[in-house]
């Protein structure tokens, strides 16, 4: 679920929330939106390549399910986690979790 997916599955009289948390040397992001969720046979699917809730579903309809499969290689690759949770007709939520890098000292070839 990219924002944009989460605002495409939000009825108009709801809201897309995002919660952001630093705490532990990390930052937690948090996507709610307000849709009826993820089918809970698909939940551990999602990040899957070119995985789509809905098969009938094509390109030209709209996405091509690379979105979380993407999110997921570059939040694991900077050392995070990433994860969806879903109840039916409460929406979902995709969380994810980044290290915060401890600043470094500058070296006199960076401070020019």
């Amino acid at each position: 679920m990219s924002f944009t997916t989460a605002i495409k599955h939000t009825p108009a009289e709801a809201a897309v929330e995002l919660h952001f948390h630093i705490d532990h040397g990390g930052l937690l992001v948090k996507a709610q939106d307000g849709g009826s969720g993820i089918d809970p046979a698909g939940l551990p699917f999602i990040f899957d390549r070119f995985y789509k809730k809905d098969k009938s579903r094509n390109s030209a309809a709209g996405g091509s399910g690379l979105g979380l499969a993407i999110a997921r290689e570059i939040i694991e690759f900077h050392g995070g986690r990433i994860w969806a949770e879903s109840r039916q007709e409460q929406g979902a939520r995709i969380c994810f979790v980044l290290p915060l890098a401890a600043p470094r000292e500058l070296s006199g070839r960076e401070r020019s």
